[in-house]
């Protein structure tokens, strides 16, 4: 069973991570509590040492001996001056203890009362010309108010020293706890801390993980050539071959499990390398350090090639399968840095050459590389400028040796680099998203040469794996032969094993359609893939094309070509298919191929690619007729 990555928090982490909350939620609230508790027991210290009881009653005390006092005087001396401003300042005494509400005590509310009291019975005038009766008066009634006002006041000092003691007291309490609370949340945060740093460092190992092979991944692979401290250094990227088609196939379980074998058997393979990687989907990388890093690099790719030969069984299946290795070999921080893309370019090429094998970077494929750049930019434009033309192969009745019809060949002169094969930039065309524009073009340009040919011949065309997952190419044929008056059974659409492998499933409904629009359907290199046999089940066929390898074999005593070419031959007529064989350039071949029953032929025998102009000729001249006669008009 395949472990997958979870999104989950890892075990121990998702174990105390309720606690963890609980614990830092009730330190929050500790804190947020006391420091509330502070704030009110700072401020009933601070209310209860600037205005209170005490000191309204011991200023109204004040006034009350200095309004004595200057009455006493006026009695003595006649002195009135004095009286109107201390009557004054009295009265206002006694205005603001009335005015406050927040007096609680009975006997300071009887005082401030007794006080209003006697301020009412003072005659209005008499601060500015009192009679000595009047302050005698005053004075009787001053006397009985003085004692209680000191022992008020006095009380109510008493009373504010011990609320301003009782809270600091209960502030201590605070402030203690609340450096246990803060000394808490320290250690808790420095044991929270550790935890993170311990959890991340696990995590850390696991992010550099593949969960589904167990190897590292693509970040752990790029820290282990980051941290290499030996200064030669080798690369080697493993590439899957077909992957995308087995997984398709089999299933994605299936190609998951087919993975993780593979792994194991790299793993065995190359034990003594420094680091191997899952970095892709289906692309493995190996890291090799030290001053033998070449050798042991290389005789890693030979055993990992060579272990490839035995099929890998999963699920009780066997599997065979292939991969391709690109390396490179670098030393110093410069050309560690470009390891990687160099082994990428050494894969590409290895690819282009075949599959099933390895190549070494050499500075060389940087040049191609280049190359392909400025290929892929130039050929944006080729439509435009006319670079593009078509050559016509013919295709050929191996009875009567009269062509049947032609197959359409691209080509691409360039301004600057002469003319580019099509091996070169028909790839491009596919990885730059250009080839559905070029092949658009190719088939109207092929309809356009067919509609100036006899009824009877057809035009053969070559469809990209990309334009056949494109429902637009219905779209285009249609155009295409209903703007030249092409009959659709002239149209031929070719199509390889290779463009099937990676895209059967889309391409079937494409094939269908165009089959139903009436044109033909031929299978091109039959024979070269290993699932020839089950697309002539699936895919509605016309036509087979032996593959040329078979006949270039023919010759040799120790192959088994010419067996095949019949066994092929036998197929199509079994299955009511025409055959063409390609790459017919003997005699030799044309008697195994015309033996076999092979129908039609294609090949430099019979000719090379030719231009339209000399298409015509070749026709015209197998007919004995005048162009005029036999061609429309162009």
């Amino acid at each position: 069973m395949i472990v997958r990555a979870s999104s989950e928090l890892p075990g121990p982490l998702r174990q105390i991570r309720v606690p963890l909350v609980l614990i830092t939620a009730a330190l929050a609230v500790s804190a947020i509590i006391c420091s509330l508790l502070a704030v009110q027991y700072q401020e009933r210290i601070m209310k209860a040492s600037r205005y209170n009881d005490a000191f309204d009653l011991s200023q109204t005390a004040i006034e009350l001996l200095r309004f004595q006092s200057v009455v006493q005087d006026f009695l003595v001396s006649g002195d009135a001056r004095p009286i109107d401003l201390r009557l004054n300042i009295l009265k206002n005494r006694s205005q603001i203890s009335a005015a406050r509400e927040d007096i609680r005590d009975a006997e300071h509310k009887a005082f401030v009362a007794r006080l209003q009291a006697l301020l009412a019975s003072i005659p209005d005038g008499f601060g500015a010309r009192p009679q000595p009766d009047a302050a005698r008066a005053v004075l009787q009634g001053i006397a009985p108010l003085i004692s209680p006002c000191l022992r008020i006041a006095s009380r109510a000092h008493s009373q504010s020293g011990d609320i301003v003691l009782e809270n600091q007291v209960h502030l201590q309490y605070i402030f203690a706890a609340l450096c246990i609370v803060i000394l808490a949340l320290v250690l808790f945060g420095a044991v929270l801390v550790a935890f993170v740093s311990h959890q991340n460092r696990k995590l850390d190992a696991v992010v550099r993980l593949d969960n589904l092979t167990g190897l590292a991944n693509r970040l752990g692979f790029n820290a282990a050539v980051t941290g290499a401290k030996d200064d030669v250094m080798g690369v080697l990227l493993v590439d899957v071959d077909h992957f995308k088609a087995l997984n398709d196939t089999l299933g994605h379980d299936v190609g998951d499990l087919l993975l993780a074998k593979l792994a194991e058997r790299l793993t065995i393979c190359a034990p003594d390398a420094t680091a191997i990687a899952r970095i892709g989907g289906d692309e493995f990388a190996l890291l090799y350090c030290g001053r033998d890093a070449e050798e042991r690099s290389r005789r890693a790719a030979d055993m990992i090639i060579q272990s490839m030969t035995e099929s890998v069984i999963v699920d009780e299946r066997e599997i065979d399968v292939s991969v391709t290795i690109g390396m490179c070999i670098g030393s110093g921080a410069a050309e560690r840095s470009m390891l990687f893309n160099h082994a990428d370019l050494a894969l590409y090429r290895a690819k282009s050459e075949g599959r099933g094998q390895y190549r070494v970077f050499v500075p060389s494929m940087r040049d191609d590389l280049l190359r392909r750049q400025r290929l892929m930019n130039d050929l944006r434009g080729a439509i435009r400028r006319n670079e593009l033309f078509l050559l016509f192969q013919p295709i050929v009745c191996t009875v009567s040796g009269n062509t049947s019809g032609f197959e359409a060949l691209l080509r691409w002169h360039h301004p600057e680099l002469d003319l580019v094969p099509p091996s070169e930039f028909i790839d491009l065309a596919e990885k730059s998203g250009q080839i559905e524009a070029i092949g658009a073009w190719v088939i109207e340009q092929a309809c356009r040469a067919a509609a100036q040919w006899p009824e009877d011949l057809f035009i053969s065309v070559n469809v990209s794996a990309r334009q056949l997952t494109d429902m637009s190419l219905i779209a285009v044929v249609t155009d295409s032969i209903a703007a030249h008056a092409v009959n659709p059974r002239r149209l031929v659409i070719e199509i390889t094993e290779s463009t099937l492998i990676d895209n059967d499933t889309s391409a079937l409904s494409v094939l269908h359609a165009l089959k139903r629009l009436g044109c033909r359907i031929a299978l091109d290199d039959f024979g070269t893939g290993y699932a020839s046999l089950s697309y002539l089940r699936r895919f509605p066929f016309d036509k087979l094309k032996i593959d040329q390898s078979f006949l270039r074999q023919i010759g040799d005593k120790n192959s088994d070509s010419a067996k095949i070419v019949r066994a092929i031959g036998d197929l199509g007529r079994q299955m009511d298919l025409l055959v063409v064989a390609e790459g017919v350039e003997t005699q030799e071949q044309l008697d195994l191929v015309r033996e076999a029953g092979s129908v039609l032929g294609q090949g430099y025998l019979f000719d090379r690619p030719l231009t339209l102009d000399a298409a015509r000729h070749r026709v015209a001249r197998e007919r004995g007729l005048r162009q005029t006669a036999v061609f429309h008009s162009a």
